[in-house]
């Protein structure tokens, strides 16, 4: 299924980062110079849920948003840093913003 999406975006540069305790998955990539993260989420009536957002790769402001709303989804830092290629500690800086 994650790999439909993916090929259906149209990605590059894919990082799939998969939480079992909550049963979601995120996956971004690049699609025309434009960072793309989807979550997908079981929600009560077992089917998924999904939510997509894009931001410009130049755009810091962005890049923090970004790491903020993965970090409020429950994803840990190391993990952030993977899925969006930055250094732990600049998702530790931009958490701090």
């Amino acid at each position: 299924m994650i790999n439909d999406f993916v090929k259906n975006l149209e990605l590059t540069d894919v990082h799939i980062q998969y939480d079992a305790r909550s049963g979601s998955a995120s996956i971004t990539g690049l699609k025309d110079d434009i960072r793309c993260t989807m979550t997908l989420k079981p929600n009560a009536d077992s089917k998924i849920s999904s939510e997509l957002k894009h931001a410009k790769t130049i755009g810091r402001e962005a890049a923090i948003d970004q790491v903020k709303e993965l970090y409020r989804q429950g994803y840990r830092q190391v993990d952030i840093a993977h899925m969006l290629n930055i250094a732990q500690s600049t998702v530790s800086t931009y958490l701090k913003k």
